[in-house]
């Protein structure tokens, strides 16, 4: 019997919180870009420490073009990051 896509075979079904109508202040803004860097580096660095290179893209195994510090990354994937963090 085939599951639907958001559906695991554990019966793991994803249930995300609608935070559309949740607003932060500037001061609660600058945590989260603060957490989201420490948890990139947490992230890059155990890709590297696995032999992870940086690469533009993702053409060998162990090459990724997100394998660079957070500030190079460009504001346009940080914000796809952002509403989408588990790209990779």
């Amino acid at each position: 019997m085939p599951f639907p896509r958001y559906e695991q075979p554990s019966s793991y079904r994803p249930a995300p919180v609608n935070l559309s109508q949740v607003f932060l202040n500037v001061a609660q803004e600058e945590l989260v870009n603060l957490l989201a860097e420490n948890e990139h580096n947490v992230w890059a660095k155990e890709r590297i420490k696995h032999g992870w290179t940086y690469g533009a893209q993702q053409v060998y195994v162990l090459c990724c073009a997100y394998c660079t510090g957070h500030a190079l990354l460009g504001r346009s994937l940080l914000v796809k990051l952002r509403s989408n963090p588990v790209l990779f």
